[in-house]
């Protein structure tokens, strides 16, 4: 990955993060996110405003993903447009026109 930031999760957090530092240029990003922090990865990803360029997001869970926030993220990734990566391994991928892929 090209731009390599790494985070807490807090959905709150990375949208002022992404104003002030020029994460809101971020087209790749990995983000390490415990246990607790996992529904607001998906709010931030439901958030346009927040992270308008992420392209690609490799998500490094605590331990493991929640049953519901592994169901819920991929389809949040796909809204946007964004490939999404767990543990490096590629969850969503996007087909050239940017639709979701198998």
């Amino acid at each position: 990955m090209d731009k390599l930031v790494e985070l807490s999760a807090g959905t709150a957090y990375l949208h002022v993060a992404s104003l002030v530092r020029g994460f809101d240029q971020l087209e790749k990003l990995q983000l390490r996110v415990k246990d607790h922090e996992c529904d607001e990865v998906i709010g931030l990803l439901h958030d346009v405003h927040a992270l308008p360029h992420l392209r690609e997001l490799d998500l490094w869970p605590e331990k493991s993903l929640p049953r519901l926030v592994a169901i819920d993220l991929p389809e949040a990734c796909r809204s946007r447009g964004i490939a999404l990566s767990i543990n490096g391994r590629k969850a969503v991928s996007l087909g050239e026109d940017g639709s979701g892929g198998p």
